[in-house]
């Protein structure tokens, strides 16, 4: 509203809109961005796929390789440039869009496949083998349709996730979201994973048809079926089936 009538203590003579967040508000959010020089909108873009918080090591690596497209200026000349667009600001010593709808905007207006090949190649490059970033770079390899490229790292998540994090719901979304591009190996680690998540939460016969699935799609030597059998045998143990659970054990270690 202070953009619109110049500025913040003129808002209390001017006619208030009937809809705010409709057509309003976009055109209010795109004509802020419109303030970004042309040299610097297609960084800004890559920026805005990367997150809320801007990654200053992968926005240099992106200008380094070209990707950002610069035309020669610099990390820090883009960024002042930004701020004082009123598009990007400082907050706790870290680079941030100034606000969310700023980002949004740049989401809502750009083809992303591409975008999230960029950064994602970008935090590989610069953060190799990092283990903070294997659901970041799950969601971005998903994201441009490669499922190939995101498997690794979102089996990586689910079993962060179920392991050590206890983020159960997140995890399910995960497995649902894997399965749809995982190839019958990677399926059949989904649904061992589902069925690890289910028994952490004592949800028993959920469990017991993840690992059946699991089963049905391993190969009979494979290791993954130490882990599914393992896990038959704990839900067993836990439900007092003493015999039952005993031969998954020793299926288990007879197979290991």
């Amino acid at each position: 509203l202070a953009e619109e009538a110049g500025q913040l203590s003129a808002i209390a003579q001017m006619t208030l809109p009937a809809h705010v967040f409709a057509g309003g508000l976009q055109r209010i959010v795109q004509r802020r961005l419109d303030k970004a020089p042309a040299w610097g909108q297609a960084l800004l873009r890559l920026a805005a796929v990367i997150g809320r918080q801007l990654d200053l090591q992968v926005l240099h690596y992106l200008i380094q390789s070209d990707a950002g497209c610069l035309s020669g200026h610099t990390l820090e000349n883009w960024l002042n440039t930004c701020a004082d667009a009123a598009i990007l600001t400082v907050a706790g010593e870290r680079w941030q869009f100034a606000h969310d709808k700023l980002r949004e905007q740049l989401l809502q207006t750009n083809d992303q496949t591409e975008l999230h090949r960029t950064v994602a190649l970008a935090l590989e490059a610069v953060y190799p083998g990092d283990e903070t970033y294997v659901e970041t770079l799950a969601e971005h390899w998903y994201a441009t349709g490669e499922g190939a490229r995101a498997m690794p790292y979102l089996l990586k998540t689910v079993q962060r996730m179920v392991n050590i994090t206890a983020e159960y719901q997140r995890a399910e979304r995960w497995v649902e979201r894997g399965l749809l591009v995982a190839d019958h190996a990677q399926q059949a680690q989904l649904l061992q994973l589902r069925g690890d998540l289910a028994e952490r939460q004592s949800n028993f016969a959920q469990a017991v048809a993840a690992y059946q699935a699991s089963l049905a799609l391993t190969e009979p030597n494979s290791p993954l079926r130490v882990e599914i059998l393992n896990g038959l045998s704990t839900i067993c143990w836990r439900q007092v089936a003493r015999q039952e659970a005993e031969e998954y054990a020793r299926q288990a270690l007879t197979l290991a």
